[in-house]
C-alpha cells in the first residue's frame, strides 16, 4: 500500500482544490501512437519512449520489474486544461500517487527519498537539487505495468503528474542487488546520507584520448570498485543497498542508461570522507576512463526502504565481516545462501545415528599459561558457536550459541578444504586416480597448457605447487582478495581464474598455502566425475556414509551455470562437520569397506610438505597421531586417532581476537584425557 507520509496530506489538498470531479477523460500528453516505435514523442515531463512500451508489451518474460523515477517537480502545478489551483507541483504529483492504479496491477513502491543535491557528470550543480525526488515501484512483470498503463483509470490520473512534474526520468529496470535482511534494509540512522548513482558505461574504456582501450567501460568502472568499494566496505565507510541494471528508458531527455545503484553511509563526515579521501581517488581513473554519463543523487534517510531479499546477491558481505561482530557473524555464515549461489548435498537415505551420552563443559578442565580453566570457559572464550565432541561413536559433549541450533547449517570456510582432499582420496581408491605424482592436466583437461596442469596432484594436496599466487594481502600483487572479487562479486569462474598463474618455484620445493591449489583439485574432481561438485560429495561421501543433514557449497553462479568454490565455502550442521572426523577415527571405512587407501589416514596424520602440514589438514606442535581442519574464524575439527575422539567448533572470532593456537591444543588434549580416561 502507497506510504502518503511520504508526500503533503492528501486530504487538505482535496478539500483545497476540489477537482476530482473534473479529471481528465482518459486523454492525456502522455498518451502517443502506440504504432511508432521508432521515435521519441515530447510530453510534458521529457521525451516518451514508444519502442519501450512495445518492447515490454512484446515480452514474454515472468521475471518482476522496477520502475525507477527521477523527478523534478514543478514550484506550481499547472494543468493542461487552465484551472487555477494553490497546488505546488509535488502535491499534484501527490495526488497521481495516491490513486490506486498501481496497487491494482501489483505496484509496490519499495524506495523513495527525496534529494538533497545532485552531481552531474562530476560537476556539481550549485549545490541545489536538480532532482527532488526518486521513487521505485516493482511490479510482478513487464505484463502487470503495460496493463496498467492501459486502463483508463491510470490515463486519467496522468493528469496529476503532467501537472506536477517538471522533469522526469522514468528507466524500465531489473533488481540484481539487495541488502534486505528478514525484510530489513541495512540499518541506518537519522544521520546516514544515502547515495543513488545513475551510470552510463562507454562501449570502450578511454584512460588515454591517443590509445585505444583493451576493455569495456563497465570492466574499467569494475575496477574502479575493486579498488575503493572493496575497501570502503571492509572499513565500514559505506553500505551497498541496492543495485539495478537498466532495460530501457520509458521517460526521459534522449540519454540512455547501464545501472542504478544504491548505498548508505553512517554520516554526512564519513560521505565526505569517502568521496574527497584517497582511498576513493586510487580508483578515479578507473571511473573516470569508465563512464560517459553519471548521476549521483544525495539525500537523506529514504522514507521508503524496503527492497526484497534477493537469494546470493550480497556477495558484498563478504568484505566486511572484520566489523559486524560475533553474532553478526554468526548470523551470516548460517545464512551463506546470501553471500553466494549454492548447491544443495542432500542427506542420506540411511543416516546414522550418534546416541547422546552428555559431559558437563564445566566438569572437565584444561592449563594453558600456569591458569586452570573449564572448556565452558574455553567456549565462551573462543567465541564458539557451535561445539561437539564424539568419542566412541557417541556425541559426548554439545554446546550452541550466538543464535545456532543443531538444524542450523554454518559455514566453514577453509575447512572444507579437508573434504576435498578426502574426495580426492576416494577417488584414489576407486581408481578414477591412478597416482598422486600424476599430472593434474592428465584428469582436468581444462588445464592444459597452464601451470597448474603441469603439476603434480601430490604437490597440489601438500600445497606445494609452486604457483605464483599468495594467501597474503598486498598491494604489489594479485591476492586473496582481489580472487574474491572477482569470483564472489563479479562471478567469474574460478577455473578460468586461475589459469594465467604462472609458475613461481618447481613443485615440492617448498610450502606456500593458497587457495588456488584446493580448487584445482576440486576442479579436476569435477572433470574425473563429470559431475557437479556437490554431486560428488553427496555420491562419493554423504550417501554411503550417512550423512544426515543437507549440506550447501558456494559457488560462483546460480545453479548449472556455476562450479563450487572447493577451497571453501561448505556450509553444514555441526553433527556432520564431527561425522567427519569420526570417519577418519573408523580409518575411512563404512560398514568395514575401505573408501579411501589403506594408508590415506596414517598419511594425514604425517607432515608432507611442512612440519605443520599435511593433505589438507593442519597438524599441532608436538602432534601424535593428532591433525585437524581449519577454517577462518576459528572454525576447528580436531582428530586424535590414537585416543579416538574429535572435537567440531564452528566459530565467529577474528585473526588477533582468537585464542592462541597452544590454549586451543591444550583445550583439546584435557578434552581427550577427560573423556577417553587415556592421558596424553
Amino acid at each position: 500500500m502507497y506510504r502518503c507520509s511520504a508526500f503533503p496530506n492528501i486530504v487538505t489538498i482535496l478539500m483545497a482544490l476540489m477537482l476530482c470531479a473534473g479529471c481528465s477523460d482518459g486523454s492525456n500528453s502522455s498518451a502517443t501512437d502506440s504504432n511508432n516505435t521508432s521515435q521519441l514523442a515530447p510530453i510534458g515531463y521529457g521525451q516518451f519512449n514508444d519502442a519501450q512500451l512495445e518492447d515490454m508489451r512484446e515480452s514474454d518474460s515472468p521475471d518482476a520489474i522496477y520502475v525507477i523515477n527521477l523527478l523534478k517537480f514543478k514550484p506550481q502545478a499547472a494543468y493542461d486544461d487552465g484551472r487555477t489551483t494553490a497546488l505546488t507541483g509535488e502535491e499534484a504529483y501527490a495526488l497521481y500517487r495516491s490513486a490506486e492504479h498501481s496497487q491494482r496491477f501489483g505496484g509496490d513502491l519499495v524506495h523513495s527519498t527525496a534529494i538533497s543535491t545532485t552531481t552531474r557528470d562530476n560537476q556539481d550543480s550549485e549545490g541545489s537539487a536538480t532532482w527532488d525526488r526518486v521513487e521505485i515501484t516493482r511490479y510482478p512483470s513487464r505484463a502487470h505495468y503495460v496493463d496498467m498503463y492501459d486502463a483508463a483509470g491510470y490515463q486519467a490520473a496522468l493528469v496529476h503528474k503532467d501537472a506536477g512534474v517538471e522533469t522526469a526520468i522514468v528507466m524500465v529496470s531489473e533488481l540484481t542487488m539487495s541488502s534486505t535482511r528478514d525484510g530489513l534494509p541495512p540499518e541506518s540512522s537519522p544521520e546516514s546520507i544515502h547515495l543513488g548513482e545513475l551510470l552510463k558505461f562507454k562501449k570502450a574504456a578511454q584512460y588515454d584520448a591517443q590509445q585505444e582501450s583493451a576493455i569495456r567501460g563497465r570492466d574499467a568502472y569494475v575496477l574502479y570498485e575493486k579498488e575503493v568499494m572493496r575497501d570502503s566496505i571492509k572499513f565500514g565507510l559505506n553500505v551497498p543497498v541496492g543495485d539495478f541494471s537498466i532495460d530501457g528508458v520509458l521517460v526521459g531527455d534522449g540519454r540512455t542508461w547501464d545501472e542504478f545503484k544504491l548505498m548508505q553511509f553512517p554520516s554526512r563526515e564519513g560521505y565526505n570522507e569517502w568521496e574527497t579521501g584517497s582511498l576513493r581517488e586510487m580508483g578515479l581513473a578507473h571511473r573516470e576512463a569508465g563512464i560517459a554519463n553519471s548521476e549521483i543523487l544525495v539525500s537523506e534517510p529514504p522514507t521508503v526502504n524496503r527492497l526484497p531479499e534477493i537469494p546470493a546477491a550480497q556477495s558484498w558481505r563478504w568484505h566486511n565481516m572484520g566489523i559486524i561482530g560475533a553474532e553478526g557473524r554468526a548470523d551470516l555464515f548460517r545464512n551463506w545462501q546470501l553471500v553466494t549461489p549454492v548447491r544443495t548435498a542432500t542427506a542420506s537415505s540411511t543416516p546414522r545415528e550418534f546416541p547422546r551420552e552428555l559431559l558437563n563443559p564445566e566438569d572437565i578442565f584444561y592449563e594453558h599459561d600456569g591458569v586452570t580453566r573449564s572448556i565452558a570457559e574455553y567456549i565462551t572464550r573462543a567465541s564458539a558457536a557451535g561445539f561437539m565432541v564424539m568419542y566412541d561413536g557417541k556425541v559426548v559433549l554439545e554446546h550452541y550459541g550466538q543464535g545456532i541450533g543443531p538444524e542450523s547449517r554454518f559455514h566453514i570456510w577453509s575447512a572444507s578444504k579437508s573434504f576435498t582432499s578426502t574426495l580426492v582420496a576416494i577417488a584414489v581408491h576407486e581408481g578414477k586416480i591412478a597416482n598422486l605424482d600424476d599430472k593434474v592436466d592428465l584428469y582436468a583437461p581444462q588445464f592444459e597448457n597452464t601451470a597448474y596442469g603441469d603439476t603434480s596432484i601430490r604437490h597440489v594436496l601438500q600445497m606445494g605447487s609452486g604457483i605464483d599466487f599468495f594467501h597474503s594481502v598486498s598491494s604489489e600483487r594479485l591476492d586473496r582478495l582481489d580472487l574474491y572479487w572477482d569470483v564472489v562479486n563479479q562471478g567469474m569462474d574460478l577455473d578460468e581464474w586461475v589459469k594465467p598463474l604462472t609458475r613461481r618455484a618447481p613443485g615440492g620445493t617448498d610450502f606456500n598455502y593458497i587457495l588456488t591449489d584446493t580448487h584445482v583439485l576440486s576442479a579436476m574432481l569435477r572433470a574425473v566425475y563429470d559431475m557437479p561438485y556437490t554431486e560428488i560429495l553427496e555420491t562419493l561421501l554423504w550417501e554411503p556414509a550417512g550423512f544426515a543433514g543437507d549440506a550447501t557449497w558456494g559457488q560462483n553462479q546460480p545453479r548449472t551455470e556455476g562450479n563450487a568454490l572447493g577451497h571453501c565455502c561448505l556450509s553444514l550442521r555441526l553433527q556432520e562437520f564431527a561425522h567427519l572426523g569420526q570417519f577418519y577415527l573408523e580409518k575411512g571405512m563404512i560398514d568395514g569397506q575401505q573408501i579411501v587407501p589403506a594408508d590415506w589416514v596414517d598419511s594425514v596424520a604425517q607432515p608432507q610438505s611442512a612440519p605443520s602440514y599435511s593433505f589438507q589438514f593442519w597438524l599441532p606442535q608436538d602432534s601424535d597421531q593428532e591433525f585437524y581442519a581449519s577454517g577462518a574464524f576459528d572454525n576447528y575439527l580436531w582428530i586424535d586417532t590414537a585416543r579416538g575422539f574429535t572435537v567440531a567448533q564452528f566459530g565467529t572470532q577474528v585473526g588477533a581476537l582468537g585464542l592462541s593456537s597452544t590454549e586451543r591444543d591444550a583445550a583439546m588434549r584435557a578434552i581427550g584425557d577427560a573423556v577417553t580416561g587415556i592421558t596424553r
